[in-house]
């Protein structure tokens, strides 16, 4: 059972385990696997100083995909389980993977260029690509693996695919006709 949700607070206990969260600021998520009696296996914090919010959590073989986005801390610093990952940018999309026991084996930041953007869902398929969408608002654009994405001054939706490996495979984009509001809220893959 995987489990995850935010605190604020400098740290958290669940029955033996403990996390920290990050620097003056915490707004921070976790990430808990329990078995099936609720006994905790492993239990691990996503801190930046400042906001982290995890959006998805996708299972894959024997780890898992966590996606969400972060907003700079007092340090501009994004840490999983008390390790930096990144110390530049302010509001990013991050994508982690995760193997069965917590630990990170790979991850991704999708950084804003202008403004913010939002990301609503990932899903992964039965060969381990991930699958990102979200929306982009005038005047926005976002860059992932030195591709930018932009909003042509409308609304865009885009879906991104992610290999194996994390890298970028392929984007797409669409947009309404007009100024207005358009999102994404469900994914599913249809295997």
């Amino acid at each position: 059972l995987y489990l995850s949700g935010t605190f604020s607070s400098s740290m958290i206990e669940y029955g033996v385990l403990t996390i920290y969260g990050g620097d003056s600021m915490p707004d921070d998520s976790y990430v808990l696997k329990t078995d099936l009696d609720g006994n905790g296996l492993w239990f691990n914090s996503l801190a930046s100083g400042n906001l982290v919010r995890i959006k998805n959590m996708n299972l894959h073989g024997n780890g898992i995909n966590i996606s969400g986005y972060f907003a700079r801390g007092v340090t501009d610093n994004f840490e999983y389980n008390n390790s930096p990952l990144i110390t530049s940018f302010s509001n990013k999309f991050f994508y982690l993977v995760l193997d069965e026991n917590g630990n990170l084996l790979n991850h991704k930041f999708l950084r804003k260029v202008e403004e913010s953007f939002r990301s609503y869902q990932s899903v992964t398929d039965i060969y381990n690509n991930t699958y990102l969408s979200g929306e982009l608002n005038s005047p926005d654009s976002l860059m992932i693996d030195g591709e930018v994405i932009r909003s042509n001054g409308l609304n865009k939706l885009f879906l991104i695919k992610l290999d194996q490996s994390g890298n970028l495979a392929w984007y797409r984009t669409f947009h309404g006709t007009t100024e207005g509001s358009f999102s994404s809220y469900t994914m599913r893959l249809d295997e």
